[in-house]
C-alpha cells in the first residue's frame, strides 16, 4: 500500500503528537505572579508533553514554586491541579525546564539541568467530549505561582498532545 504525503503527515501527528508553543521571551510579569493560563484547549486532547523552559533572563523570586492546572470554562468546571507543586524555581537559568511528569499530580520535575528534563513518562486526557448542547467545549490550562512570585525572568511554554475529539486542537495564549 502507498499513503500519500499527507496521510504520512497525519499518521506521524497522531504517533508523536502535535507541538504548540508560546512566544520565547513571555515575561515573568505576565505569568510568574499569579494564575495565568497558557492554553486554550478546544475538546478533548491527551497531553504526551507539557513544560516551561526558561528563556533568556534567568528566574528570580526566593522561595516561587509552580502548579500546572486545568480549569473548562465552556462547560462550567472550576481550576483543578494537573500537577503537585514543583520545588523552587529561583535561579534557573536559560534551556531548564519545568517538565508535568508521571501520573500528573506528582511533583513537576525540575532536578534536570541546563537542556536535559525529565519527559512525560504517561498520558493524560484533558478536556471535555463535545455534545449537542456543548461543541466545542473550551478549557485552559495555565500555571500558578505560588508561595511567593517571581521578581525577573523569561520563558516559553510548550505542549505536545495529540487531539481525542474532531475538531480537538490547542491554542497559545
Amino acid at each position: 500500500m502507498n499513503y500519500s504525503p499527507s496521510t504520512i503527515a497525519r499518521i506521524g501527528d497522531i504517533n508523536n503528537g502535535l507541538l504548540v508553543q508560546s512566544a520565547k521571551e513571555v515575561s515573568y510579569a505576565t505569568w510568574g505572579v499569579s494564575q495565568t493560563e497558557m492554553f486554550t484547549v478546544y475538546n478533548r486532547i491527551r497531553i504526551l508533553g507539557l513544560w516551561i523552559e526558561v528563556g533568556a533572563t534567568t528566574l528570580v523570586g526566593a522561595g516561587a514554586l509552580i502548579i500546572f492546572n486545568w480549569t473548562s470554562s465552556v462547560p462550567v468546571i472550576a481550576v483543578q491541579p494537573i500537577s503537585a507543586a514543583s520545588t523552587t524555581i529561583h535561579g534557573f537559568v536559560r534551556g531548564r525546564r519545568i517538565s508535568l511528569v508521571g501520573n500528573g499530580l506528582t511533583a513537576l520535575s525540575v532536578v534536570g539541568t541546563a537542556g536535559i528534563s525529565v519527559d512525560m513518562i504517561t498520558s493524560m486526557i484533558v478536556g471535555v467530549a463535545p455534545s449537542a448542547a456543548v461543541d466545542p467545549s473550551i478549557s485552559t490550562i495555565g500555571c500558578l505561582t505560588s508561595v511567593a512570585v517571581l521578581t525577573a525572568g523569561t520563558a516559553q511554554f510548550s505542549i505536545l498532545y495529540t487531539p481525542i475529539d474532531p475538531g480537538a486542537y490547542v491554542v497559545a495564549l
